[in-house]
């Protein structure tokens, strides 16, 4: 594992209390520059999966580096590379989720970070309108 601006995943997974085994142990590599979807039933764990890897859900079991930082240890290094965090904290909006996911690609595929707020952003407002 450990190469910058990829995403690795070793037997990931995400059980609720008293609930279901959403990710069930996912392996994926995914290369800078790889377009990288997934597809599936509701309920198969997709969004689940995407959260993890943008740390806003821990995962139970397994590894994760986003970009050379695992999403455990590392969450802080995740998020900053992506955004800035508001102070405080807080909630997070669907909107903020949205940037994190859109940043934490654009990362990814190693695009400078203007260019892909810019996208964000014209994307965003061609959705609200």
């Amino acid at each position: 594992m450990e190469r910058a601006n990829s995403i690795e995943v070793e037997g990931l997974v995400r059980e609720f209390k008293k609930g279901p085994r959403a990710v069930d142990g996912i392996d994926l590599r995914v290369e800078p520059g790889e377009i990288y979807g997934f597809l599936g039933p509701n309920g198969a764990g997709k969004s689940t999966t995407v959260l993890m890897l943008t740390t806003l859900l821990p995962p139970t079991a397994g590894t994760a580096r986003v970009g050379g930082y695992d999403v455990v240890k590392d969450g802080p290094k995740v998020r900053s590379r992506d955004r800035r965090r508001a102070a405080g904290g807080g909630a997070r909006s669907d909107a903020d989720r949205d940037a994190t996911i859109c940043a934490c690609s654009r990362r990814c595929r190693g695009s400078p970070r203007a260019r892909a707020q810019a996208a964000f952003a014209g994307a965003a407002s061609t959705a609200s309108a």
